[in-house]
């Protein structure tokens, strides 16, 4: 059974038309229009948008070069991580951050020594992943 309140047609109004008509529809009304400013007097914007595209370049070209950066940082060194091994052999549990090792192990039942090595491990992966970033200039670029 259809429902009387959903079998009204759709107007023909589509983004194509729609579009077309704001496009051929001018910007300023005859009175604005007869308002100009004379062809000696700049752009009071010029200088705003010339800035913009300056700072959009930069902007571009810093992303860029984190970019390189930080593929070059996960080709040589990789995500600092410690695996967890599961204890029902499941898959491992991975951990990207000191507070992630934590909640993790909170979980589990394991012996202090698995802590202080998890950490370890996760402490050096990271001091690799900051010397190399250092080196390479990361922390500017993200300035």
């Amino acid at each position: 059974m259809v429902d009387a309140d959903h079998n009204t047609s759709l107007s023909a109004v589509t983004r194509r038309t729609l579009l077309t008509g704001a496009a051929t529809t001018p910007l300023l009304s005859a009175k604005a229009s007869a308002f100009r400013l004379p062809p000696e007097t700049p752009d009071p914007m010029m200088p705003l948008w010339q800035e913009w595209q300056r700072l959009h370049a930069r902007a571009t070209e810093l992303c860029h070069r984190w970019q390189d950066i930080e593929g070059h940082l996960m080709r040589k060194i990789g995500v600092p991580q410690v695996r967890i091994k599961s204890p029902n052999n499941s898959e491992d549990i991975r951990a990207l951050s000191h507070a992630e090792i934590d909640r993790a192990l909170a979980t589990l039942p394991c012996a202090t020594e698995i802590s202080v090595a998890l950490h370890a491990d996760f402490a050096s992966q990271q001091a690799r992943w900051n010397a190399e970033a250092e080196k390479l200039g990361f922390d500017e670029i993200k300035q």
